[in-house]
């Protein structure tokens, strides 16, 4: 286990460590002497994983944990075999889209026009996945390996560029639905969250389409999946 302090101020990495001490749990402790952003975070914490799987989560336990097996099972349940391409289409992405009538009704009318409308915006990049936002992704190494390291985007919209770069690279990507609840206590503005992912959102499109972002590093690997 990985757990990233993305810089802050208050006592993560001595809780961290103090329990790392006294249970002996296998856990590394990735502290940030800046905040990147959520994006920033995860990238640096998958960039430091070992393992043929890589699962990034969010700490607060929104996602049931248990629902990584779920998750394993669309990769399949056993070890990765063949060449690389056929490894690299493994990435499987939790979902809440099956809670999104719910959702709607315990949201407020502002969360819920946001909500729409980001849809809406994202499928300027992304078309193969419907919940693109659930801090619950599962890749093989290889996998993380061709998308990861690319990563531009370090705040919310991250996610976005990890299924966009999937989709340009032929990479196959598995939506599965995950047991989800809202957790107290976020300090995230929704109406400020939503107008910097719109923004980061185009600029995934836009920098990818002129050029200014290259795939040019993944050329071997699509001329392969061809």
């Amino acid at each position: 286990m990985i757990v990233v302090d993305d810089g802050s101020s208050d006592k993560t990495c001595e809780v961290v460590q103090d329990f790392k001490e006294r249970s002996r749990a296998p856990i590394k402790l990735c502290k940030l002497h800046k905040n990147h952003g959520k994006g920033g975070a995860v990238k640096k914490g998958i960039m430091r994983a070992g393992g043929k799987l890589i699962l990034f989560l969010d700490a607060d336990g929104a996602t049931n944990i248990e629902d990584f097996e779920k998750l394993e099972r669309q990769l399949g349940a056993k070890p990765f075999k063949g060449d690389q391409v056929q490894a690299l289409k493994a990435v499987a992405v939790g979902s809440r889209a099956h809670l999104e009538e719910e959702s709607i009704a315990q949201r407020s009318v502002l969360r819920t026009i946001l909500m729409h409308g980001f849809h809406q915006v994202a499928r300027i990049c992304v078309r193969s996945v419907k919940d693109t936002q659930c801090g619950f992704k599962l890749f093989t190494r290889e996998a993380a390996k061709s998308v990861i390291p690319s990563l531009h985007i370090e705040r919310w919209a991250f996610d976005i560029e990890i299924i966009f770069l999937c989709e340009s690279l032929g990479i196959e990507v598995q939506e599965t639905a995950v047991r989800w609840q809202e957790i107290d206590g976020s300090k995230v503005n929704p109406l400020t969250a939503a107008i910097t992912m719109a923004r980061d959102i185009l600029a995934i499109r836009l920098c990818y389409l002129l050029g200014i972002w290259k795939l040019d590093t993944f050329v071997g690997t699509r001329k392969k999946q061809q």
